[in-house]
Parts: C-alpha cells; sequence; structure tokens
C-alpha cells in the first residue's frame, strides 16, 4: 500500500491511520515502486493520473480503476471502493454515521450563526485567488449542502448553476464577497499574495473581516473530500491579546468583578495584565451540546494547551494555564469576542522569567496509590 503525495502536499489528517505507508506522487510516474508493493488493486483519484500512458502501465501491474468524477460525490465514491473492496456494508454504515453528524452540526450551526452568509477563499501557490462554494466539489456540498449554511451573493452569481465548483476572483472583487463569516486556505507558496491581500482595502471591506470573522483552514483538509477530511476540522479557535490589546482584556476582566472588586485589585491587576505579562490567549471551543463531542473536543484543546505550555517552556517562556471564573461571565465574553454557542477552555498568560525564580517542583502523589490494576 501506498499513499498519496506531490510535491510538498500530503494528507497529513490521514497520518494516525497511515503512518508506516510511503507516500507515492503518481506525476513521477515510478512504476518500479508500485511494483515492487505489490498491490492487489490501485485505485486512480484523478483522471489525470491516467494520462500519458501511466494507466496501461499500472494495469499490467494490478487492477486498476479510474474515477472519473470522485469529488463530485464523495458519497458515491466511498461507495464504489466499499464495492472494489469487499467492504460495501463497511461503506454505507460509515456513510449513515457521517450523515447524523452532519445533521447535528447543521442544526448546531442554525443555532449559533442562523442564516449568515459564509465563503471559503483560497490563495493558491501561484497566486490566484479561488473563491469556493458551487454546489458540486469537496468544499460547497459541504458547506451549503451537509451543512445548510448560506452562500454569499457572489458565490450565486459566479458559481451557482455551474458545473464549475471554484472561480478565480480579483482583489476588486474582493469588495463585492458580502460573506459574514469567511474561511481562509494558504497555500504555503501563496503567504506573499495572500499577505497583500488581507492588506488591501478591498480585504477591509468584505463584512467577515470587518466583524474579526476569518478563520485560516488547512488546505490538506478543505481542498480535499472524504469521510476523515470532513471529520477533521480542528475544534478550537484562538483570541490573542498582545501590546496595547492587553488592557482590552484586563479591562474586559474587570466587566466581570463588583465595583468593589475593581477598587481592590484594579489597579495592581492592570498592572500585571498590561505591564508584567506580555500576552494573553484564550482557547475557544464550540460549545456542542452533545456531551460526547464536547469531551472529546474539550480534552483536544487541553492537550493542545498542554503541548503549548511544554514547547513555551522549552523557549524560555512562561505560561500559565488559568481557568477564573471570568471565564463564564456574560459581560467578559462579549468584550474579548467569545461568540454564542462557544466555549472558553482557559486562558493562557504568557510572559518572560528568570531561571533563578522558577519555583521548585512539587511533590505528587506516587503512581502506584493511584494506579487500579485489574487482573482478572
Amino acid at each position: 500500500m501506498v499513499q498519496f503525495a506531490s510535491g510538498g502536499f500530503q494528507q497529513r489528517y490521514l497520518g494516525s491511520f497511515l503512518r508506516e505507508v510511503r507516500h507515492f506522487d503518481p506525476y513521477e510516474s515510478d512504476f518500479q515502486a508500485i511494483q515492487q508493493e505489490k498491490p492487489d488493486i490501485i485505485l486512480l483519484g484523478i483522471p489525470q493520473f491516467a494520462e500519458e500512458g501511466r494507466f496501461d502501465r499500472l494495469a499490467n501491474i494490478a487492477p486498476t480503476y479510474l474515477f472519473e468524477n470522485p469529488v463530485d460525490d464523495w458519497r458515491q465514491t466511498l461507495r464504489t471502493v466499499g464495492k472494489l473492496l469487499g467492504k460495501a456494508s463497511e461503506a454505507e454504515r460509515a456513510i449513515h454515521e457521517y450523515n447524523q453528524k452532519a445533521e447535528a452540526a447543521r442544526s448546531i450551526l442554525k443555532h449559533s450563526i442562523g442564516d449568515r452568509s459564509v465563503a471559503l477563499v483560497r490563495v493558491y501557490a501561484d497566486g490566484d485567488i479561488r473563491l469556493y462554494g458551487g454546489p458540486n466539489g469537496y468544499t460547497g456540498s459541504v458547506l451549503y449542502g451537509d451543512l445548510g449554511l448560506r452562500p454569499p451573493k457572489l458565490v450565486h452569481d459566479l458559481i451557482w448553476g455551474s458545473s464549475e465548483w471554484m472561480k478565480k476572483i480579483t482583489f476588486d472583487m474582493l469588495s463585492e464577497l458580502d460573506a459574514q463569516r469567511l474561511l481562509i486556505v494558504v497555500d504555503e507558496a501563496g503567504r506573499q499574495q495572500a499577505w497583500k491581500m488581507t492588506s488591501s482595502e478591498q480585504w477591509k471591506s468584505v463584512p467577515a473581516v470587518r466583524e474579526g470573522n476569518v478563520y485560516e483552514v488547512r488546505s490538506d483538509i478543505w481542498m480535499t473530500h472524504g469521510l476523515h477530511a470532513h471529520y477533521a476540522k480542528e475544534p478550537w479557535r484562538f483570541i490573542l491579546f498582545m501590546e496595547e490589546g492587553r488592557r482590552t482584556f484586563a479591562e474586559a476582566v474587570m466587566l466581570a468583578y463588583s465595583k468593589e472588586e475593581v477598587e481592590k485589585w484594579g489597579e495592581k491587576m492592570m498592572h500585571q495584565y498590561c505591564e508584567l505579562m506580555q500576552a494573553h490567549l484564550l482557547i475557544v471551543i464550540e460549545a456542542d451540546p452533545r456531551q460526547k463531542q464536547f469531551e472529546d473536543a474539550f480534552s483536544a484543546a487541553a492537550a493542545f494547551i498542554q503541548n503549548l505550555q511544554l514547547l513555551a517552556w522549552e523557549r524560555k517562556v512562561g505560561v500559565v494555564w488559568k481557568t477564573n471564573d471570568y471565564n463564564w461571565h456574560p459581560k467578559f465574553l462579549q468584550a474579548v469576542g467569545v461568540k454564542r454557542g462557544e466555549r472558553v477552555v482557559g486562558t493562557l498568560h504568557l510572559g518572560y522569567f528568570s531561571d533563578n525564580k522558577v519555583p521548585r517542583p512539587k511533590m505528587r502523589t506516587p503512581i502506584r496509590e493511584l494506579l487500579t490494576v485489574h487482573h482478572e
């Protein structure tokens, strides 16, 4: 078995499933490498993989199946894979489970953002700016089909009703993009162009940009299709306060305090939050009403925070993770930009420290006193 990779693109979200499976670039046509794998079947995801005589060469190695349009209907693609591998029932079960989760997510989104329009823009490696969202393809079919989100007028005008699932747009056309929520994918080679785009007045005129509702998402998840790609959205987002933003954070905290507490602690707190600490980072997740999904997201975010703390300490950056009462206070949440349907996992206070002031390790309960072992 081999897994697809091309140039610098890899489907990293599949890493936990394909740890020991080596990458293969079908455009390089290394037929000897494929033959060494002794495949039982070869699946070609797009017609380009079969061009220039590659299909015949691969078919001489093992039975080869070419998908003509796998992007348009990933469910049918999965059903086909299931039949080819003798796992048709497993494919149907996976699709059923996905449909249930998509319906639950659709209900949550309807409650949290209502009828607000959503778009996805990609800055491609060659610098092109692409607007996604046709009813076909791997983006529009999920955003506007499975999740029931509303596309903005520009998506309707440019893509809807056509056979295409994306359109190239110019800087000037950004001012016509009336999206109230915006997802952005930036290819690594397109970073410079993305900086120019996000610095432009046209970009700043987009409602989602003005309201702070722009979210950068990963190319390997959002620019592909299939079950695991649709599942693999990170459950968190971040709100960072630094420089003058530290005062905004401190003032938001004081909104959760009583008048007496502000008089007693306000001056000291402003000094700590605005001078001694260099930044404040809020980690926010969706408050999924389904207990398992919420606990999964909360646990993942907590693990992320722990990893971030360890990395920061290696770089001589001090981090304190706090879950103070203000994380639940409505005035604080509104002031810092936490949206309806979201939950603060914790606040990280960041700053520098002296080696001679690092606290000594605390005594911990021995693991044998906490461990219960069952032999039967």
